[in-house]
């Protein structure tokens, strides 16, 4: 899983802040650092997925660099993530295709590949250029069985992929899968996930700089988060309006679906506007370059799902909006496809990291 070198420097640096303890009480992370005495790939992957990558370690330690020790706690995690998500992924060629070394032209390039797809699905690619208004009017331009049918494989595919990879997470770290077991585990982890407790960084805040803390990480979060929840609720209700009630999209400005799309895509909007900002302005030496590509990549491909979207609802009475929904399924098409080999995993492995550590589990020695 890891390079070797990396799980020695890892074993040295865990050992030392075993040996010093000043950090405990920042988060998860050390407590459970300290019911090791030895630290193996699984439990490497475990604690780096547990790191909500806080930072406020890096402020507190009094070992890191320029003193000899060379603690650097943020940099390993952020190095060892980034090689838990290549080794975890499966199946592993797709992973080296949409993910190492990705580059935001390579995922233009697959966005602009499902849109061309989509065009050669609609039945009528003439619709495109239409104007189409009134109830209906989105299948017009391309057909629900047809949508769905793509939709549906799209996601399937996607979610086997995420599962497989969560599957061999678990079996291969402390505890194994029998951590799963516990429905007190799997609710409190669920709390601390939403609320993003360990992004607090025992209370002050994340490290954004080598002086100081704040709390603006974990507002961005919980922005992108609770958008990205509401677009989820928007998409639910639009089933539930079509499916129960014959309500066919596009639907009124003032619905249930347009209301909870449009406030949760702002906010989403504004979590990866904030990020992608946060990282312009600083070279963030303390996160690896792999975790580095992984959050820009992720972070760009799901503004642009978010404003195309927001895009198609603004044009959706004129002749552009067939164009701006063909781009729209594209851009959705590319983030559903690169789901399980981009940043969005982090949130599956951070749970069943939360987990775990709740559940107090080790791998016997």
């Amino acid at each position: 899983m890891f390079d070797g070198q990396l799980v020695i420097e890892a074993n040295r640096q865990f050992t030392l802040c075993n040996a010093c303890r000043y950090c405990e009480g920042l988060c998860e992370v050390f407590p459970e650092m300290e019911l090791r005495t030895a630290f193996s790939e699984g439990d490497l992957s475990h604690l780096a997925n547990l790191c909500h990558d806080c930072r406020a370690c890096a402020d507190a330690c009094p070992f890191s660099e320029p003193h000899e020790f060379a603690i650097e706690i943020p940099t390993l995690m952020s190095t060892l993530r980034a090689e838990s998500f290549a080794s975890l992924a499966k199946p592993a060629f797709l992973w080296r295709m949409l993910a190492d070394r990705t580059s935001l032209m390579r995922l233009a390039l697959l966005a602009g590949i499902c849109a061309v797809a989509a065009i050669f699905v609609t039945g009528d690619p003439s619709a495109i250029i239409h104007r189409h208004r009134g109830s209906g009017s989105f299948y017009a331009v391309i057909p629900h069985t047809r949508l769905v049918v793509i939709a549906a494989a799209i996601t399937v595919i996607a979610l086997v992929a995420i599962a497989v990879s969560a599957w061999n997470m678990m079996a291969s770290g402390p505890g194994g899968l029998g951590v799963l077991r516990s429905p007190r585990a799997l609710a409190v982890a669920a709390r601390d996930a939403v609320t993003l407790r360990n992004l607090k960084g025992g209370g002050g805040g994340c490290g954004d700089s080598a002086s100081s803390l704040s709390r603006s990480r974990r507002h961005l979060h919980h922005l992108v988060l609770g958008g990205f929840v509401m677009m989820f609720a928007s998409t639910v209700a639009a089933a539930i309006e079509q499916e129960f009630m014959g309500l066919i999209p596009p639907y009124q400005v003032l619905s249930v679906p347009v209301l909870l799309g449009t406030i949760g895509g702002i906010a989403t909007a504004a979590g990866c506007l904030g990020f992608l900002l946060a990282s312009t302005a600083s070279r963030d030496p303390v996160r690896a370059p792999g975790s580095r590509r992984l959050d820009r990549s992720f972070t760009t491909l799901l503004l642009a799902a978010v404003l195309t979207g927001l895009l198609t609802l603004v044009l959706r009475s004129t002749v552009l909006m067939g164009p701006a929904l063909i781009l729209h399924l594209g851009v959705l098409g590319a983030f559903f496809i690169t789901l399980p080999y981009g940043k969005f995993v982090h949130a599956i492995y951070r749970y069943l990291a939360l987990v775990r550590a709740e559940v107090g589990a080790d791998a016997p020695r």
